[in-house]
């Protein structure tokens, strides 16, 4: 822009905006749950933890998760919630009935 005087101006601010991102990031496809029932032997540490203090190892895990670590003593749902939790983040492919029936 020119002044009255034909002296460049400085653009004013509001016509300065960022410009806006339209693509998104993209994630990666669901995958199928590859552990199996017998698989606690590659993590004997977080067996021996789930073995012997379940409700404390379900307090560990929604902390490690940012949610907060009472809630497995006050939610009666929080395997549930938390493997629902886990599935999204993960893109893991599995119904919430079939992962019941195991």
């Amino acid at each position: 822009m020119r002044d009255h005087r034909g002296d460049t101006m400085e653009e004013p601010l509001a016509l300065k905006q960022p410009t806006p991102i339209v693509s998104q990031p993209r994630q990666g496809p669901f995958r199928d749950w590859n552990d199996g029932v017998c698989d606690c032997i590659t993590d004997c540490h977080s067996c021996a933890f789930v073995a012997f203090c379940m409700p404390c190892y379900m307090c560990y895990l929604y902390y490690r998760y940012n949610e907060c670590a009472l809630a497995p003593l006050i939610n009666p749902f929080s395997v549930t919630t938390l493997r629902s939790f886990h599935r999204g983040r993960e893109r893991i492919r599995v119904s919430d009935i079939s992962d019941s029936t195991i």
